[in-house]
């Protein structure tokens, strides 16, 4: 069975065994796993960019994206002065570089005006340069929806891809980014746990516009809620691939469907994405 991981942070904990650990996933069905940094250039990041190189076929595809997490957010003069700087010099020197996970969060970060003006120019660089990116949200989804339809509602040209990184909301705010060109990323934590409004939501969601994502390492944690240390390449990929494996299996079941059919509709999905120049080809409403 072929999987995508829609969200993770694998170059948060990876050290010293990126290309063991990728070997292995790759070898337990995952074909692509987008990856989120939380700073623009962030040294780990960066450095698990390199391995992207066109030799390493037996790695599954990594996407990457890059921005300001609404959690780190400070000033807008620092951002206007360094991180938008470093960002918007990170996308000119990478074609393939998307953008995320920026947002809006109203638990942590700079407070909500300030993180609404980060958001709105992380969208206008995703205009910009053509990219799609991934939104992080958490209690402020009236800001949110309002700032994308001011971009992105029905008589605005742009069409920008994006995907909505571990979706917890209600069915109508689902349905009103769902208007707006979302794609919808559920997260696999949630599914295992059988959280009552996932479910719904996967059971009601156009299946064109879904995605399941670890969020890993932060969906790996040990008894005391901090993330696991994993000693080697194949237990941390065992993990990952469990969480993966289990949350596909869950949602399969709920929608009737096989796991083979899911990941077949989930990898068609990811290609708006992982190949930016089929979103050209696909109607995105």
């Amino acid at each position: 069975m072929r999987k995508i991981d829609a969200h993770s942070h694998i170059n948060a904990i990876f050290k010293e065994f990126y290309s063991d650990f990728l070997i292995n996933t790759a070898s337990k069905g995952i074909v692509s796993i987008f990856v989120n940094s939380q700073t623009p250039g962030e040294a780990s990041f960066l450095s698990l960019i390199d391995l992207r190189k066109p030799d390493l076929n037996n790695f599954p595809d990594l996407l990457f994206f890059s921005a300001l997490h609404p959690w780190h957010t400070g000033t807008l003069e620092k951002w206007e002065n360094i991180q938008k700087k470093t960002l918007e010099g990170m996308l000119v020197h990478n074609k393939n570089l998307l953008i995320g996970e920026t947002g809006l969060d109203r638990l942590r970060g700079a407070d909500i005006e300030t993180q609404k003006d980060i958001f709105r120019s992380h969208i206008e660089l995703a205009i910009k340069y053509k990219r799609p990116f991934s939104i992080h949200c958490v209690r402020e989804w009236g800001n949110c929806i309002d700032i994308l339809s001011s971009f992105f509602s029905e008589d605005k040209k742009e069409k920008i891809p994006f995907i909505v990184h571990g979706f917890s909301g209600s069915f109508e705010t689902m349905q009103r980014l769902l208007e707006l060109g979302a794609y919808i990323s559920f997260s696999a934590v949630m599914i295992i746990r059988e959280n009552k409004k996932t479910l719904g939501n996967i059971m009601r969601i156009d299946l064109n516009r879904l995605f399941i994502e670890t969020d890993f390492p932060y969906s790996a944690l040990d008894k005391k809620g901090e993330i696991t240390e994993f000693k080697s390449a194949d237990q941390a990929a065992g993990v990952y691939a469990e969480i993966l494996q289990n949350a596909y299996k869950k949602a399969s079941d709920i929608l009737n469907i096989s796991t083979i059919e899911l990941g077949r509709i989930i990898e068609e999905n990811g290609k708006i994405f992982t190949d930016y120049t089929a979103s050209r080809r696909r109607e995105l409403q």
